[in-house]
């Protein structure tokens, strides 16, 4: 999973770099490079969102069902075990796709993500000046 996370992020770090510093003028691009390079910017955030999109889906629906389940336990459960299925409910845990030690994925995460490319591509152009 951190190899599907790592190149999309250097593919969009690199490529946005190049397409301003393209467009700007201070380096000499050639336009069908500069259309590839914008390709690579949409393709590299196409597939960082969709990963963590559907990771943050996962998590988000997850939630969704538990919490549905604790609060209509009364009508879900009416036999003999009522007390063990209470127990089961409250025992059971939100599914978190994990990547890296401690990090999960989560709704915000795609866009964080992202920030987090933009804000290199700009340290980037700040050392670059």
């Amino acid at each position: 999973m951190i190899s599907m996370l790592i190149a999309p992020a250097i593919i969009q770090i690199g490529s946005m770099y190049l397409a301003i510093r393209g467009i700007s003028g201070k380096l000499e691009i050639p336009i069908v490079t500069l259309i590839m390079i914008t390709i690579l910017i949409v393709d590299g955030g196409i597939a960082i969102l969709g990963i963590f999109g559907i990771a943050g889906e996962v998590h988000r629906t997850s939630k969704d069902v538990i919490f549905k389940l604790r609060n209509n336990d009364r009508k879900l459960w009416r036999d003999k075990n009522r007390k063990v299925q209470k127990q089961t409910l409250r025992s059971i845990q939100i599914l978190k796709i994990k990547f890296g030690a401690t990090n999960y994925v989560e709704k915000m995460t795609s866009l964080n993500f992202c920030e987090f490319n933009i804000r290199r591509v700009v340290d980037l152009l700040l050392l670059d000046n």
